[in-house]
Formats: C-alpha cells, sequence, structure tokens
C-alpha cells in the first residue's frame, strides 16, 4: 500500500512536470 502511494505521488509529479513544460513551450510560441 504504501508503495502504491509513492508510485502515485511520482505519477502526479510527472504530470505536473510535463504541464510545466508544455506551459513553459506555449508561452514561447505566442
Amino acid at each position: 500500500m504504501l508503495t502504491n502511494t509513492k508510485f502515485v505521488q511520482q505519477y502526479q509529479l510527472k504530470l505536473a512536470r510535463l504541464d510545466y513544460l508544455n506551459v513553459t513551450h506555449f508561452s514561447f510560441m505566442f
């Protein structure tokens, strides 16, 4: 159970990082 929550936290961190990269990328485009 503990490892499962750890995995979910890492997954959410990856998603947040991707969102951040997308935002910076789009800000460069416009």
